[in-house]
């Protein structure tokens, strides 16, 4: 290192992805520059004091004990046994290459000690992720207790510090919960454009990207969404706008059947069907006249071999079926053009 800083060295020292050589170079840099060395210190001690985790998730083992809670039940469809991708989400810090560290450490030099708590403060969290594959469901306990059933094509992160002081899980799909209440850890998932927070209940959530609607059915007890709480037997709506509609007794368990590897479809538009055939078979679906996609139907498998299925979609909808592998094709019938 020369007399300047080098923040592409001094980034990769905060990461912890250093050689042998260059941690000797940057501790040779600073005992000759001490000044910068005793702020460097105080920023490196903040990390560490940022990444302290005071429950069970400070150990690799409690991670361990976590995954070994966690299994994966197969869908009907011919596929390679299943396994649950969950891995660790980079744990570097840094906003883009090292123009996080250049800016928490201008920060420091300039304003003193008393600013490196606000940069620490506002680093992003790290997070463990969980997720299937199309085809794929996952059942799984966090550190407090927590059931989740993670459904097909879906993703859960949750942060390394769970429990710690928050329990702020974040769903990307659909899941259901059945949660442990702490009344001082609140629960909450947080979606793309709200968050539902839990009131001690069970519930299931669904937050498809593309799709027009937030979901969310509650089986017992209450959650709160935007402002307005939930109880046992009601579903809201949230749309894009952040208008939210909510209906009252209605049968839960038409919602989360899928928890019980059950596909229920009542009184629906084919088009609207095909996103849940696709991530629940593993299949690319097109229509070859859009007029089909108008077409209702109410269905309902659970573990029917996939042939079959489709065999069944068909008759319901007065159309035909082309299947090349994972791709499959509806045609309107002959009789009905």
């Amino acid at each position: 290192m020369t007399d300047d800083l080098n923040w592409d060295l001094l980034d990769r020292f905060f990461a912890g992805e250093c050689t042998p050589a260059e941690q000797a170079d940057i501790a040779r840099w600073l005992e000759t520059h001490p000044v910068p060395a005793k702020y460097v210190a105080a920023l490196r001690r903040g990390f560490e004091i940022g990444d302290a985790v005071p429950s069970e998730w400070e150990t690799d083992g409690a991670w361990a004990r976590l995954a070994r809670t966690t299994s994966i039940t197969p869908e009907p469809r011919p596929a390679a046994p299943l396994r649950l991708v969950a891995r660790e989400r980079p744990r570097r810090m840094f906003l883009s290459d090292s123009s996080w560290l250049r800016v928490a450490a201008v920060a420091v030099l300039m304003a003193g000690s008393a600013a490196l708590w606000w940069f620490v403060a506002q680093r992003p969290r790290p997070m463990r992720e969980f997720a299937t594959a199309r085809g794929q469901r996952a059942d799984m306990r966090l550190a407090d207790g927590t059931h989740i059933v993670l459904s097909v094509d879906s993703k859960l992160l949750v942060p390394a510090d769970f429990g710690a002081a928050t329990r702020d899980v974040y769903l990307h799909g659909e899941a259901y919960f059945d949660v442990v209440h702490d009344q001082a850890k609140p629960f909450a998932v947080h979606l793309d454009n709200t968050t539902v927070r839990d009131v001690g209940t069970r519930f299931g959530v669904r937050a498809y990207a593309g799709e027009r609607r937030v979901q969310v059915v509650v089986a017992e007890g209450r959650v709160a969404v935007q402002a307005t709480e939930l109880g046992a037997g009601q579903l809201a709506r949230l749309d894009s706008a952040g208008a939210l509609s909510v209906a009252s007794h209605v049968e839960v368990s038409r919602y989360l059947g899928w928890t019980e590897g059950r596909l229920a479809l009542y009184d629906t538009p084919l088009a609207d069907a095909l996103p849940d055939l696709a991530r629940w078979y593993d299949l690319d679906i097109t229509l070859a006249e859009a007029t089909l996609g108008q077409r209702r139907f109410t269905f309902e498998a659970r573990g029917e071999p996939l042939v079959q299925v489709l065999d069944g979609i068909a008759l319901l909808v007065h159309a035909r079926y082309e299947r090349h592998g994972r791709s499959v094709t509806f045609h309107l019938t002959e009789d009905v053009r």
